[in-house]
């Protein structure tokens, strides 16, 4: 059973470390950046969209949690917003753990997430995920997400 428990004060600075790393980690396997540059440009456009931190209007931040065997497993942010004049949960990030990914903590979450919409009236759920994350978009398409768009980056530096 995985519950969505919000993240303390004190744990803020851990998870967005933890959200920054990652989306650096994305944009170098794509070539969006050098890996010299990459956690610097993360940082400034995480705390660009987080201009008040976890206190930003509209954002929320939770630890994934194993109820059953009383773990952490992960951590999800998420973005109250307006799409096409719909009212949408936007998945701005969500880790699972190295150690317990591939157990269904990610599907199990995106279940959680569905009844968390639903009781806030919500209905549609949106992300972004990086073209080389061939798990992640998997996991999306069984879960019923359909691709809505696609960047493309061409770099002249090769």
């Amino acid at each position: 059973m995985i519950e969505l428990i919000p993240v303390t004060a004190e744990a803020f600075e851990q998870v967005l470390k933890k959200s920054i790393q990652g989306f650096a980690d994305e944009a170098v396997a794509v070539g969006r950046w050098p890996v010299t540059d990459a956690f610097v440009h993360a940082k400034q456009i995480i705390e660009d969209e987080l201009p008040d931190g976890m206190y930003t209007e509209h954002h929320e931040f939770f630890h994934i949690c194993d109820s059953n065997e009383q773990r952490q497993v992960g951590h999800l942010w998420l973005e109250t917003t307006f799409q096409d004049n719909l009212p949408t949960l936007f998945v701005s990030d969500i880790e699972i753990e190295s150690p317990y990914r591939r157990k269904g903590y990610a599907e199990a979450t995106f279940k959680a997430l569905e009844l968390l919409a639903k009781n806030r009236n919500i209905n549609r759920i949106c992300l972004h995920v990086f073209q080389p994350n061939k798990a992640a978009q998997t996991l999306y398409q069984k879960l019923g997400f359909h691709v809505t768009g696609m960047s493309m980056l061409k770099n002249l530096n090769d």
